[in-house]
């Protein structure tokens, strides 16, 4: 990621402290202190909070951290995992003695365990030895594990920032929302938290867009941060049950439901965060085209053929982050398309793509609407092709048309 930057001309400044900071109508002043060095002021148009549980930024905004400290303690580890278990997905384990899940990752596994509270010093980290016990003790197959990269012990909390958005400073990632592991949200929520600010930040900036969309981050994102912490929660209980008749009949009916196909579907989707979606809230109308989609869902990753130019291609490789994509499902080519939206696509504010479905494609009744696609994959408005002029009145009005 750092190299990433630096390629896009953007210094990662590391050991530098937020001390304190204050903002007035013009930009956000933030004191920053480098190791035994003295605060020194930079000024900047926007601040992101995303500095952890313990958010500065939040305390110095003075606002709330709601929720509560849960009674579970656990214990998080990164290790490889040797077991006759499938590796592409993830699996868990219950017993009187508490949770146990494994998650495969791209060089290893993620272990996840409910414990008693550590007897001893909590700055120590789990052993080895410790995490053996416990997953011979808990997962009903042979297991052996090895080479911990990382691990820790941990007491759940399940806390939201009363506010998202102060003036010009954001909070996001932890340091607007912590909760239980159960789930596996927590990184994909900060990931989405960034992508939706992200490039609202930039329109603005760019003087693309009015000021008045960066308060449609904290309406749409913090509908999606309760219900995960609410969602966590639930399934922090159902995993973490202590009575034996509860276990029992948890034990008797969680694996059937588990194992069917809407089941999983619903699981991925809900894990992954594909699911989200942003109807109704901030920028957007309700207007339902022929599949089901509404202004706020996140597009498919369709197959389309750009231009009528075969072979098929996915969508997403089509889309660009930087700005709006205006999809045409069309039989016509690109300079058929209507003057309205001229002025849209001069200005660099959408970028334009005529495409069609293949034939054998399951959506195939889309083939004369518009769509016009945020940076972040979720529609913001579409319509029947003879409609097209309203992707640029939505955003000639400010996106709220």
């Amino acid at each position: 990621m750092t190299e990433a930057l630096a390629g896009l001309g953007v210094h990662v400044e590391r050991g530098v402290e937020l001390m304190s900071f204050d903002q007035d109508a013009e930009g956000v002043t933030a004191y920053l202190c480098e190791p035994s060095g003295t605060p020194q002021a930079a000024r900047f148009a926007y601040m992101i909070g995303c500095d952890g549980a313990h958010s500065i930024t939040r305390h110095g905004l003075g606002l709330g951290f709601t929720g509560r400290t849960l009674q579970q303690n656990f214990v998080l580890a990164d290790l490889d995992v040797d077991w006759a278990l499938s590796d592409d997905e993830f699996h868990i384990f219950t017993s009187p003695e508490g949770l146990m899940a494994i998650f495969p990752m791209r060089h290893g596994h993620r272990l996840i365990a409910e414990v008693p509270a550590p007897s001893r010093d909590s700055a120590s980290d789990p052993t080895l030895a410790q995490l053996r016990e416990l997953a011979g003790q808990r997962v009903a197959t042979a297991i052996s594990v090895a080479n911990v990269r990382w691990s820790s012990f941990f007491r759940l909390n399940s806390r939201l920032a009363t506010r998202l958005q102060t003036g010009r400073i954001f909070l996001a990632g932890d340091s607007a929302h912590i909760h239980s592991p159960a789930g596996a949200q927590g990184m994909n929520t900060g990931i989405q938290d960034a992508l939706n600010l992200g490039w609202k930040l930039a329109l603005v900036l760019a003087g693309q867009a009015p000021t008045d969309l960066l308060k449609t981050y904290e309406s749409e994102r913090y509908a999606v941060e309760r219900a995960v912490l609410r969602n966590t929660e639930v399934l922090t209980r159902i995993v973490s049950l202590r009575a034996p008749i509860l276990r029992f009949a948890r034990d008797l009916v969680a694996p059937r439901i588990a194992r069917m196909d809407f089941v999983q579907t619903a699981a991925r989707e809900t894990i992954s965060e594909i699911a989200v979606s942003y109807r109704r809230r901030g920028l957007h109308a309700k207007i339902r085209d022929a599949n089901g989609l509404v202004a706020g869902d996140r597009l498919p990753d369709l197959a389309i053929e750009v231009d009528g130019n075969g072979p098929a291609r996915r969508l997403y490789s089509e889309l660009d982050p930087t700005r709006f994509t205006l999809l045409v499902l069309t039989s016509e080519d690109a300079s058929s398309i209507d003057a309205e939206i001229t002025p849209m696509l001069s200005r660099q504010i959408a970028k334009l793509v005529v495409a069609q479905l293949p034939d054998s494609g399951p959506h195939r009744s889309h083939d004369e609407w518009f769509y016009l696609v945020r940076p972040d994959a979720y529609l913001a408005v579409h319509g029947p092709r003879s409609r097209i002029a309203q992707a640029a009145t939505w955003i000639e009005l400010g996106f709220s048309g």
